[in-house]
């Protein structure tokens, strides 16, 4: 009898060892996770701020060409031509990484610009799993967006029966 309590005592001390170790490891476990997730949230930060900057040059030098087309409009005036004034319109370059704090109109551009034409409950689907948020909700939100940049120019729509497929202009 004495032998068996000897046996259990050991079975008891290897299970102790082990949960403790089980335990020491799942802690390293998640703190390996939490250090991932830190750096790949300083990933995206960084990937979104190059984005950003790469977004603000390249609408400085369409700034510029708008401001070259008035000059040159105001120029046709003194010299007595009248130019047709032209709508200008107001392109929007999709960002490169998504976040949930852009606007919906760069939602929908950077959407259009991945899978490149999509009706607006496709649009939705994208931006929902995205966001985490309803479908339905998205849908009705981007509803009225997608009209007026399509009356912006911004959009151009194909009808397809009585939807609209949409495409960014470029």
């Amino acid at each position: 009898m004495e032998h068996i309590k000897k046996v259990v005592e050991l079975v008891k001390e290897q299970l102790l060892e082990l949960k403790s170790g089980m335990g020491d490891r799942k802690s390293e476990i998640d703190k390996e996770y939490r250090n991932a997730l830190q750096v790949a949230e300083a990933n995206k930060k960084a990937a979104v701020t190059i984005a950003e900057k790469t977004r603000r040059e390249a609408l400085k030098e369409f700034d510029g060409e708008e401001q070259q087309i008035r000059t040159l409009q105001t120029m046709l005036k003194s010299l007595g031509a009248s130019p047709k004034p032209e709508k200008l319109i107001q392109l929007i370059l999709p960002t490169n990484a998504y976040s949930t704090d852009l606007s919906v109109v760069q939602k929908i551009a950077f959407v259009l610009d991945q899978i490149g034409s999509g009706y607006k409950e496709d649009i939705a689907k994208v931006i929902a799993k995205e966001d985490g948020t309803d479908v339905a909700d998205v849908t009705k939100k981007i509803s009225g967006v997608l009209s007026s940049m399509k009356s912006k120019g911004q959009l151009t729509a194909v009808k397809d029966g009585r939807r609209d497929k949409y495409s960014l202009v470029k």
